[in-house]
């Protein structure tokens, strides 16, 4: 975060922008080019399925989940008041009937 935080000094707009993570122009990176940015990174890694935000996000939440962290932590990381609003985070008995996980987190499960 540090080696950002120095990098980002030096952007167009740095001193104006209380936003992490900026565009070419100076502003507030929007969900649009955050999604680009991750698409145009999954091609030039040539990988076979598009690579999405929410790739990323399930990444790290399968990522924290299989490193033991609790899952309320997780839940909150990802944003959610409450651990039920994430249903794939839980494990196949607990999970709802009509409740499918995405693929990526089926790995989460063995």
């Amino acid at each position: 975060m540090a080696g950002w935080l120095a990098e980002r000094a030096d952007w167009p707009g740095a001193d104006d922008s209380p936003a992490l993570f900026l565009n070419q122009r100076g502003q507030r990176l929007s969900v649009r080019g955050a999604h680009d940015i991750i698409t145009g990174i999954g091609k030039a890694a040539g990988l076979d399925d598009e690579t999405t935000v929410h790739t990323l996000r399930d990444t790290f939440a399968t990522t924290l989940v299989r490193g033991g962290t609790d899952l309320v932590i997780v839940a909150e990381l990802l944003g959610h008041a409450r651990l039920e609003n994430h249903a794939d985070l839980h494990p196949p008995e607990r999970r709802r009937p009509h409740t499918r996980p995405r693929p990526t987190l089926l790995l989460t499960d063995k």
